[in-house]
């Protein structure tokens, strides 16, 4: 692309012929009194002194400044537009030809919060109608691919680790668009790059696209766009309770024919006990946090992969085939925020439970019927405590006005007796201190004012 001038001369302007252009000295007008100050003659003779300097500027014309500096003995030479320049055509092509060879690559070239993945470059290529056109648009595209391939693995590492920076700053700052436009151009430069077990092999770029993955992952309640690592972390084995078994095989009853919601409230609980034991397990061996990401996050990765179930919600409850895929969902929303609570606790990072506070509980908490919490009056208090550890204000008030109302139907008389429904489904003792601490004040205070 060549963009041409031609330069245009012009005349060096001329020096205007400088007059002798002195102020006019001062005047004195004698009055006797202060009264005579206003007389007219006074006046005139002070108009006539005061305008004497403005007539002769009007007629000798505008005053020039001489300056210092020598002017140039050539002529001026200014740039003038010639010819028309497709530029933004251009530019146009080579966005495309970015976009189709990888939309990792456009990734990095525009970062916009505000655009849309599926609206960017909408209007098409357009019509090439030259054959300079197809050639420009030829070479971009091997320009781009020549970028993307590259020589050394150092170099790929490099844009790859780029990519995930990008994506890592825009998920801490809130910005959900671009970090999905951040991992779909990550999906396919990773693929473009022999596919995901290739990465396998480079442990540093694996994990940290496996830890961007899965914590965004988590703020946008979203399925893992790659697989656990070939090298996962070995996950603690624990059984099942036996209050975990019963309830399993009670809530079979409530819906025989389909098996899914057993399976997600069983895959929910399962994993909430192994992150349970995981930090009882490095509590007593005092691990250092950062020791927790690799394993914590492969548990997240499981519950974000669970199936999940279409349930309906309408003004007047949920339909009855409905009840068990709620509860299902309500579980599986449970054990997510507790994965979040600890990465909070952990980073000091209030994103993660912040975004917790955007998932549907209270209506799905409203909407299930009593005869659904029939007998799981504890998994329904297990729920409650940690959802009340999550929310602010009304919706926080209005789960513990709840807990202290399921505590009555239990016959709960104190804090201690909370603790010991909740470690029968599964609990982390040093989860959310302050937000314990200040849950049990409420309970307490809820609890005094029944018993008066």
């Amino acid at each position: 692309m060549e963009i041409r001038f031609k330069l245009a001369k012009t005349p060096q302007p001329q020096k205007r012929p400088q007059f002798e252009n002195n102020p006019s000295s001062l005047a004195f007008v004698h009055v006797n009194n202060p009264a005579q100050a206003k007389d007219k003659t006074t006046q005139r003779k002070v108009r006539r002194h005061v305008m004497k300097d403005i007539g002769r500027s009007r007629r000798l014309g505008s005053i020039k400044v001489e300056t210092t500096a020598t002017p140039k003995n050539n002529s001026i030479s200014i740039p003038a537009y010639w010819g028309d320049v497709k530029v933004c055509v251009n530019f146009r092509k080579l966005f495309w030809a970015m976009d189709m060879v990888s939309e990792g690559l456009l990734s990095i070239a525009v970062i916009d919060p505000s655009c849309k993945l599926r609206k960017r470059l909408a209007e098409g290529l357009g019509d090439l109608q030259t054959v300079g056109e197809i050639e420009q648009y030829t070479e971009s595209v091997s320009l781009v691919r020549k970028a993307i391939t590259p020589e050394s693995q150092a170099c790929e590492n490099a844009i790859i680790g780029t990519v995930i920076c990008l994506a890592v700053f825009d998920m801490r700052v809130g910005k959900s668009d671009s970090w999905m436009m951040h991992m779909a151009g990550l999906e396919r430069i990773v693929q473009l790059a022999g596919g995901v077990e290739v990465l396998d092999s480079r442990p540093a770029i694996r994990q940290s696209l496996f830890i961007a993955d899965v914590l965004g992952s988590v703020l946008e309640d979203a399925r893992p766009r790659f697989p656990l690592p070939a090298s996962t972390f070995a996950l603690p084995s624990v059984s099942r309770s036996r209050y975990v078994q019963r309830l399993l095989a009670s809530l079979q009853s409530l819906e025989p024919h389909s098996r899914t919601p057993s399976t997600i409230i069983d895959g929910s609980l399962q994993l909430a006990s192994q992150l349970a034991a995981l930090l009882t397990d490095a509590c007593q061996k005092s691990q250092m946090k950062l020791d927790l990401l690799i394993p914590s996050c492969t548990m997240a990765h499981q519950v974000l992969s669970l199936p999940r179930i279409a349930y309906s919600i309408t003004t007047t409850g949920m339909d009855n085939p409905w009840q068990t895929s709620g509860l299902a969902e309500l579980i599986r929303l449970s054990a997510l925020s507790l994965f979040a609570m600890v990465v909070t606790q952990t980073s000091g990072e209030a994103i993660y439970v912040a975004s917790r506070r955007k998932a549907p509980v209270k209506e799905l908490l409203t909407q299930i019927s009593d005869n659904v919490w029939t007998g799981r009056q504890e998994l329904k208090l297990w729920l409650l405590v940690i959802h009340s550890c999550i929310e602010t204000g009304s919706s926080r008030l209005w789960l513990v006005d709840q807990i202290v109302q399921v505590m009555s139907l239990l016959r709960l008389r104190s804090w201690t007796d909370l603790m010991s429904c909740l470690r029968r489904v599964v609990w982390i003792e040093k989860i959310a201190l302050s937000e314990m601490a200040q849950l049990r004040s409420d309970v307490e205070a809820s609890l005094k004012d029944l018993r008066q």
